[in-house]
């Protein structure tokens, strides 16, 4: 719950396995519900200030949705099997299509491919059937493996009578409010500028006029030329 990653946690509790079995753990009905029970009261009692809200903008527009869902080319049957051949994953598949072909009163299926099909395995830039272009596969990550800002960006699914629904949150919102923050940041850091600079030249003018009152009390006949004479804050310079 402290780093919200269960390979790290996993660590950090002393065991010495691989991330096998940090999934294996992690999986556990009775550890997943402990799981989201302290996350449950951990969410409760939290409250977010300004910066915890800044830091989820960020998080939003800057994720990377391809870690959510992607759209891949990947290899079809004809490009790894032999001499381009149509290539099966195993005799298992082989044997299915083979029945089923005897039941339809067909000929076996070719398997001169071979075996060994990889679904998501790169196109193969030679395929004479499918040029190289492959074909292309929709790829959903499993949620509960994502982590930073990936995890912000991920607001739920949901299954449709289309298929399922990935529901991300709005990453361009979360760009403007960033973009309203800042801008808004240096209005202020501006306003600020501007107020201490009027401060200080009227500092500099008080003692501008304190030093001509001195020398007007020390010689009242002698004229007084002040060099650099800063302007006051409403805009007029100083007189003498």
């Amino acid at each position: 719950m402290e780093c919200r990653n269960k390979y790290e946690a996993y660590r950090k509790a002393g065991y010495t396995g691989g991330d096998r079995n940090a999934r294996m753990l992690y999986r556990k009905p009775t550890v997943a519900r402990a799981i989201n029970q302290g996350i449950e009261q951990l969410t409760e009692q939290a409250i977010l200030n300004a910066q915890d809200i800044l830091r989820h903008w960020h998080e939003i527009a800057i994720a990377d949705p391809g870690e959510i869902s992607q759209m891949r080319r990947v290899c079809c049957r004809y490009c790894w099997g032999f001499d381009n051949h149509y290539q099966w994953i195993d005799e298992s598949e082989y044997d299915k299509a083979a029945a089923k072909a005897a039941n339809d009163s067909k000929p076996p299926p070719d398997q001169s491919g071979g075996f060994g099909f990889v679904a998501n395995d790169d196109p193969n830039p030679d395929c004479p059937k499918c040029a190289g272009e492959g074909i292309e596969d929709v790829f959903l990550a499993d949620t509960r493996d994502l982590v930073g800002p990936a995890r912000r960006l991920m607001a739920g699914v949901k299954k449709t009578k289309f298929g399922i629904e990935v529901m991300t949150r709005d990453q361009d919102a979360a760009l403007k409010n960033l973009a309203a923050f800042h801008n808004l940041s240096s209005s202020e850091q501006d306003r600020e500028l501007r107020l201490l600079e009027i401060e200080r030249v009227r500092l500099s003018n008080e003692k501008i006029k304190a030093e001509i009152e001195n020398l007007r009390n020390g010689d009242s006949n002698d004229t007084i030329v002040v060099h650099g004479a800063l302007d006051t804050p409403d805009g007029e310079r100083l007189q003498v």
